[in-house]
């Protein structure tokens, strides 16, 4: 069994799902490089949506700050560290990835406009960005029909994936062990 070459460093942002375990995309990023960067930039409390309104509301915020300091604490625990820097996302992707030399960027893919446009500035950027959808019980490559073609009524797609015998993929465990995800302190964003 030949072993692929892995890269020196690569970076991982965590986007909207903040686990550690059940995380392919983590998984994959982790047995790609020697060196993984951590990276989860704060949400922007001064963003307004297209709509003129506070793009997360103080409730929203308070959540995602105390779910984003249990995975920096969950992270610790297993050796390692994560950066949370502050700034649009894509700057904060950018500026990591240019102060630990990653030239490729893992993270969960999103089904938005929004979120898929920040995932084509980083690449306008100079970045390769390696996306891999796990929003979904199902993968949608294993389901019976194309996205297009979704059933609009759910006990007909309920149906045709039983005939297909369509089941949820084992949920991956956590890493064990983070310490390749080790950056200096004092070069922490945020």
């Amino acid at each position: 069994l030949t072993r692929l070459p892995t890269m020196p460093t690569v970076l991982y942002w965590f986007r909207q799902d903040l686990r550690l375990s059940d995380n392919p995309a983590l998984i994959e990023a982790l047995g790609a490089a020697e060196s993984v960067v951590l990276c989860c930039p704060l949400p922007d409390d001064t963003a307004i949506s297209h709509f003129g309104l506070p793009r997360m509301s103080r409730a929203r915020l308070a959540w995602w700050y105390q779910a984003i300091v249990g995975l920096a604490d969950s992270v610790h625990s297993r050796g390692g560290r994560l950066l949370m820097p502050r700034g649009p996302a894509v700057q904060a992707i950018v500026d990591c990835a240019k102060r630990y030399d990653a030239r490729v960027v893992y993270c969960e893919d999103l089904a938005t406009p929004e979120e898929q446009g920040e995932v084509e500035a980083l690449r306008t950027h100079g970045l390769e960005v390696r996306t891999r959808w796990q929003s979904t019980l199902l993968e949608p490559s294993r389901l019976p029909f194309e996205g297009a073609k979704l059933p609009a009524i759910y006990t007909d797609f309920r149906r045709r994936v039983e005939a297909a015998a369509v089941t949820p993929v084992v949920p991956l465990d956590a890493p064990a062990n983070l310490a390749k995800t080790q950056v200096q302190a004092d070069e922490q964003g945020g």
